[in-house]
């Protein structure tokens, strides 16, 4: 922040707790630190291949002049390796990461490629960071990943097209006990053990199973919780397990029922409500799920500041209750409401900063 503050870094994304998602340098300071970083050992950027006597590389996979295992063999010392790849570039076999077994840090978002992924993964015992997002290469991830003691990120998300055939993710997380951030990709169907993992602080694509009525306490660290479900069962499951994560803060739930399932359009209230959690103030709610109505206000977080509704399909206008939260900052609705109109009254949103409506949000008009 200081460096922000100073002018030295930009904001590229800033998210709606105020909190700098991204960032990045101006041109001329980002050639000036590319140039000192070298000079002082600290961290190289590569375009060819060649040797390096910096430990900590940033690689562009973006011609025949750069070949993706040889930068491994030829710079063994290297603690850390960020890939970039381009998309034009198709990566044909995997490097196995034998030469570079004190890596701490291996970055290979992106990846695109017709090959497996190699079981040496796991010979990389000193990694703290693997990220893997929106890669797509064929096969499971290997049992080996288990070997991994000491990894504090594992990022999966984005992982679409991973997994081929019967292919599946191991049910072998429960073993890295040192896992802080752990980012499963959405195509991971199958119930995994995750009772061991006491330090998490993030936990995304995880999907609604008896994981979560085993052992709450194992969890209380959390606070940054995403799940998937399948079934109003699946979110009403949800519910008392999130009450008793008192770390939580930010809770994303995604439903993944079908449009057509119009025989329970208007039975029931939409099922988050009596989230008691004190601390939880961003909640997001994705996916096809008709409902009557919003839960009562009270049944609302009492601290919620940021609400995100998306393709849920309400017979009852939301306004009247999303109107009465009081610490409401920021409200975005999306295909919520399947009627005319929605009322707001004038003396309503009392502290709200922002109301983005969007992809039919509303089929009418906004009265105030």
């Amino acid at each position: 922040m200081e460096l922000i503050s100073r002018g030295m870094v930009q904001v590229e994304k800033m998210n709606s707790l105020g909190i700098v998602k991204s960032c990045r340098l101006h041109d001329v300071l980002r050639d000036f630190s590319i140039v000192k970083a070298k000079e002082d050992g600290f961290g190289e950027v590569m375009s060819s291949i060649k040797k390096s006597v910096c430990p900590r590389l940033g690689v562009h996979i973006s011609s025949e002049r750069v070949g993706f295992g040889e930068v491994a063999a030829y710079n063994k010392h290297a603690r850390s390796i960020l890939f970039m790849f381009d998309h034009e570039k198709y990566i044909t076999k995997m490097p196995t990461f034998n030469e570079v077994k004190l890596l701490r840090v291996l970055d290979l978002e992106g990846l695109e490629g017709r090959c497996k992924f190699p079981k040496e993964i796991g010979n990389l015992i000193h990694l703290r960071y693997l990220g893997m997002k929106h890669i797509s290469v064929i096969g499971p991830i290997p049992c080996t990943i288990s070997n991994l003691q000491k990894l504090q990120t594992l990022d999966l998300s984005g992982m679409h097209r991973f997994f081929e055939g019967n292919a599946s993710m191991p049910d072998v997380l429960w073993k890295m006990e040192e896992l802080r951030i752990l980012c499963l990709p959405s195509v991971t169907t199958k119930q995994l053990r995750m009772d061991n993992l006491r330090n998490l602080h993030t936990l995304k694509g995880v999907k609604v199973g008896s994981w979560m009525k085993k052992n709450t306490s194992t969890f209380t660290n959390v606070v940054k919780l995403n799940v998937r479900t399948q079934s109003r069962e699946e979110v009403s499951e949800v519910i008392p397990f999130v009450d008793g994560l008192t770390s939580l803060q930010c809770l994303s739930i995604r439903c993944s029922l079908y449009y057509g399932e119009k025989e329970i359009f208007s039975t029931v209230p939409l099922q988050f409500g009596g989230i008691n959690c004190q601390q939880l103030v961003k909640l997001k709610f994705y996916g096809y799920f008709p409902a009557r109505a919003l839960p009562n206000p009270c049944e609302f977080p009492p601290n919620l500041t940021i609400l995100k509704l998306d393709s849920i399909a309400l017979e009852e206008d939301p306004m009247p209750t999303l109107e009465k939260l009081p610490n409401m900052t920021h409200l975005y609705l999306s295909e919520l409401y399947y009627g005319t109109s929605m009322v707001c009254k004038a003396q309503g949103f009392p502290r709200l900063q922002k109301l983005q409506l969007s992809r039919g949000a509303i089929l009418g008009r906004v009265d105030s």
